[in-house]
């Protein structure tokens, strides 16, 4: 491909894009109260966008965005990626508890943030990761 070719610019837009979604998130997270530990954190399972926390839970999200979306269903992550996200999140979750000496009774929660091009935010909330079964919060 050629520098400047039409195909890079969009991929420099989308990119562009996402990364003013996870700013856009980190904003609403803090503002609700979460700590932001990691950003872009990277496991050897694949990146975790944020990670959080507030008292003893432990908050990764992982954020998308979307030009346009009709179905929400339609911007969720594929099972292979579920279970890419689930065990990067389990790996981080096991590595804090083992470094931190105050994480007896820490909980973990999963978070999706999908932006669409309108500026909209929709978001999902897992527990329960256990067997990357995921379950709506």
């Amino acid at each position: 491909m050629q520098a400047g070719s039409p195909k890079q610019g969009s991929r420099q837009k989308a990119e562009r894009a996402g990364r003013i979604a996870e700013c856009a998130s980190s904003i609403i997270t803090i503002l609700s109260g979460w700590r932001i530990l990691y950003r872009r954190h990277k496991t050897p399972f694949g990146e975790i966008d944020l990670v959080c926390r507030r008292g003893n839970t432990l908050l990764c999200i992982e954020v998308k965005y979307r030009k346009t979306i009709t179905d929400i269903t339609t911007a969720l992550p594929s099972p292979a990626q579920q279970q890419r996200l689930a065990k990067a999140t389990e790996y981080l979750f096991a590595h804090i508890n083992s470094s931190d000496k105050h994480t007896d009774d820490l909980s973990l929660r999963f978070d999706i943030h999908i932006w669409t091009g309108r500026g909209r935010l929709m978001r999902r909330s897992y527990v329960a990761l256990e067997n990357t079964s995921w379950h709506f919060e």
